[in-house]
Formats: structure tokens, sequence, C-alpha cells
């Protein structure tokens, strides 16, 4: 009852963090969905290959690996605030400037250095370390709440992308893209994203979590987090990227692998959604594993089981449900294995290795396929890494004895 009070004074509390920093985790999304959707126009006017093209948010994921760190570290010094303001701001600038692009491609390339600036500063470690100080009884839905950004983005970004390239063509598109969204995003950033304690959370106890960021960095805890994080992205992204040529593979009609591989979008959120509310009532170590054994099932499911619109609907969905706790499973581990203090630079840095791993992955998975023929090898990489990072989920073992939902009511039983 204690941790159901506390947490409805949080929502109460901090419902407009949790909507600013929902909009907030929609930027990222902007530059990378609409690529896709300019990218026709783009190799009509200019004669580049799609690979020339592609390669802008290439640049950024590369920048995103090697800031990321430093990044965080501002959000632990100047707080999550003033950087996701100042990032939101840069980066839909950016995308308004892209409508500039021109010949040589090098104009093209270093348009996408300014938007990867941008996007370091908008990647979701900053969103979530505002939302872990704002939320402590209730941190694990606020942490789920606020990342459905992703999906609303992805969901939104094409639909937009494509009416204002059809209406204006690929420069007004990039224009009115960076302008409107920012006309939405950063006002409401502005007005919600703000946290009590933004430069100053308070300091936690205990050796790793007190340490400076060589130690926290070097430690054990931080290296099997960073692992198992690391693990179960290349497992899952590997898959979930390429869930369309994997399904017409198994022997699925393409506009019939389409609409199964959408299945995984509503698992994600139904996955997200439900797995925030358990990461507050049990351990977080023990729901990240339970999602990466979740993960290695559905891959199993799809590949080892005959090939069947149902049977493929099923496994998909059970991916799109391991896929979208883990993200916020690692978030909340973070939060309370490190504490606040230094939550940035840990995150953060976790982050940049997801951003190199999740390119990656799709590489990997279809190298295999050009070596082999088949999509099967994908298997025997994917579902070993999905055990390996469960494994590694559990050994992180329970939280510091001052951290947790219910860490507050405890020291208070104590002392009466």
């Amino acid at each position: 009852m204690i941790a159901r009070g506390e947490a409805g004074r949080e929502w109460r509390a901090g419902w407009p963090v949790v909507l600013a920093a929902t909009a907030g985790t929609t930027l990222p999304i902007v530059h990378l969905y609409s690529t896709g959707v300019m990218l026709p126009a783009l190799e009509a006017e200019f004669g580049w290959t799609r690979a020339e093209i592609s390669s802008g948010p290439a640049i950024v994921s590369v920048v995103v690996v090697l800031l990321a760190p430093i990044v965080g570290m501002l959000v632990d010094r100047f707080g999550p605030r003033l950087v996701g303001l100042a990032g939101g701001l840069w980066f839909c600038l950016s995308i308004s400037l892209l409508g500039l692009g021109d010949q040589p491609i090098a104009t093209w390339w270093a348009l996408w250095a300014l938007v990867s600036l941008g996007a370091v500063a908008v990647n979701p470690s900053v969103w979530a370390a505002g939302v872990s100080r704002t939320f402590n009884a209730s941190r694990g839905l606020a942490l789920a709440v606020a990342l459905t950004g992703t999906g609303i983005g992805a969901l939104l970004v094409p639909i937009a992308a494509g009416g204002l390239l059809e209406a204006f063509g690929w420069r007004q598109a990039y224009l009115l893209l960076g302008l409107c969204w920012g006309l939405v995003a950063v006002p409401l950033i502005y007005a919600g994203f703000r946290m009590k304690d933004d430069r100053s959370p308070a300091k936690p106890e205990g050796t790793v979590r007190s340490g400076g960021a060589r130690t926290i960095l070097l430690s054990r805890r931080f290296a099997m987090l960073a692992l198992a994080a690391t693990a179960v992205t290349f497992a899952g992204n590997g898959i979930v990227i390429n869930l369309v040529p994997m399904l017409i593979d198994r022997g699925l009609a393409p506009l019939e692998a389409a609409g199964v591989a959408g299945v995984a979008g509503i698992g994600s959120i139904v996955g997200r959604l439900s797995g925030g509310l358990l990461l507050d009532r049990i351990n977080a170590g023990i729901v990240a594993a339970l999602s990466a054994g979740t993960l290695c099932l559905g891959v199993v499911v799809l590949f080892l089981l005959p090939a069947s619109p149902g049977q493929a609907i099923v496994a998909v969905a059970v991916l799109g449900l391991a896929v979208g706790v883990e993200f916020d499973a690692v978030a909340y581990l973070a939060s309370r294995h490190f504490g606040l203090e230094k939550f940035g630079l840990v995150f953060g840095t976790i982050t940049g290795l997801l951003a190199l791993t999740g390119g990656l992955a799709p590489l990997a998975t279809n190298t295999i396929f050009d070596v082999s023929g088949s999509y099967f090898g994908a298997l025997f990489l994917s579902a070993p890494l999905a055990v390996g990072a469960a494994a590694l989920f559990l050994l992180l073992g329970p939280y510091p004895a001052d951290d947790g939902p219910h860490a507050a009511a405890s020291q208070k039983s104590r002392k009466a």
C-alpha cells in the first residue's frame, strides 16, 4: 500500500516529465524513418547509390557511439533538461537543413554530421535520466511509457515525411519536417521536462555506486550489464529488422510477410508497458532474463516449426514482446545498480554500445544469408546470445541495499 500510494504521488507530480520525455524519444526516430521515404527522390535527382544516401544515418551511428559517454557526463553535470532542450533545438534545425543537400555528396555527408551532433544529445539516455530522477516507486512504468515515443515516432514519421514529400518535394519536405517536429516536441520539452534535482541528484552510497567514472566503468557489474545488453540487442535486432525477408524465406508471400512483421510493433508496445509494471514489482534482472529467454523462444518457433501464417504471427508477437522490454530493463538496472549521480555516463555509454551493436546485427545476419543462402544460421547466432544475456542479467543479483522502489519504506521500518 505504501509503494502504491508513493507511485500515485509520483505520477501526479511527474506526468509532465513523462509526457515531455515521450516527445523527446520521438526525435531520434525522425532521421532514421524519413531517410527511406526520401531515398528514391534523392536517388533520382543526384544519381547517388542507395548505399551512399544511407551513409548519412551511418554517420549518426558512429558519432553516437563516440560521443554518447561525453553527453552522459554533460547530463550528470548540467542536468538532462538543459542537454535535452539544447539537443532538441539543434536536432530539429539540422533535419531542416538536410533540404540543402547538393552535389558533391560530401555536402550531404557534412549536413548529416550536423544531424549527428543533435542526435547524440537527444538519445534515449537523456530522457531516461530525467524520468529516473523524477520517479522511484513507479520508475519502471514511467520509463516504459516515456520510451513508447520510439514507437509513436516509427508510426508517424513515415506518414508525415511521405505526405510532405508528395506535396512539396524532398527539399521542402525536410525543411517542414524538422520545423513541424520542433514546434511540437521542443515546447513540450521546455514546459514539462523539469526535475526538482535536475543538476544535483542525491549522491548514492555503496562501493560501486559512489565511485568515480573510472571505478564504475571498470567494475565487474558494469561489464556484466553492458555485455548482457549488447548480446541481447545483437540477437534481437538481427532478427527483427530482417523479419520481412526472413518470413519470405520461410515461404510467406511478400504482402503477407509485411503484415505479419507489423505484429512485432504491437507486441513491442504491449511488452514495454507490461514490462514496466513488472520492473516496479520484481527485480529487473529477472525481468530482463525472462525477456531474453522469450526472445530465444520466439527465434526457435520462427525457424524450427513448420512455416505457416499462424505460427509466424505467434513467433513475431513473442519477438516483439521480448524486444519491447529489454531497453527499458537495461535503463532501470543502470539506475538501480549505479544510482543517479552518474546515470548519464553509465547509461550513455551503454546506449552508445547498443547503437553500434544495433547497426552491426542486421549486417551480420544478412552476411550469414549471403554466405549460406538461408537465415537458419542466424538461429545459431541469436539463440545462444539470448541465453547468455539471460544468465548475465541474473548474475547481477539484488540491487544495492540503499536502493529500490521500497527502499525508503524499508529505512523507515528499520528506524522504527
